[in-house]
């Protein structure tokens, strides 16, 4: 299937925003050692093995469990946390996440235009929402 193609407009420059590879987002290691002691934002963790959501989006959500020391019982790492240090809290219920779009300058995420008679619309940053 062809991608559609955007408008062109002479004063509008149009930036595209590449989906994000979760698996290329930062990994820590709370198991090994020291490795868990600064960490600071959303993780997504497994069994002590965390992934910074943070580098690419900005979660809106509720850090409402318990609290686990990062540094002792780093296997207890498992879903959502949010961390500050060697403290990280476990986010407990579903939340959102918008994704940082640092290329784009623009007043809103979303804009709009007239074609043919019709009102379109494109969302220039998708973000992620937590089951």
């Amino acid at each position: 299937m062809p991608a559609k193609e955007l408008p062109v407009f002479p004063a509008v420059r149009f930036s595209a925003v590449s989906a994000i590879d979760l698996s290329r987002l930062n990994k820590f290691n709370c198991n090994n050692g020291t490795a868990c002691n600064n960490i600071r934002g959303v993780f997504n963790c497994s069994n002590g093995h965390c992934k910074n959501m943070s580098e690419f989006f900005l979660c809106h959500h509720k850090a409402d469990g318990h609290t686990i020391n990062s540094q002792k019982d780093n296997t207890k790492l498992n879903g959502f946390f949010e961390c500050h240090g060697v403290h990280c809290t476990k986010i407990k219920k579903p939340f959102s996440c918008d994704r940082y779009c640092s290329k784009i300058t623009a007043r809103s995420t979303r804009f709009h235009y007239v074609a043919n008679f019709r009102l379109k619309s494109y969302t220039l940053c998708k973000g992620i929402k937590t089951e």
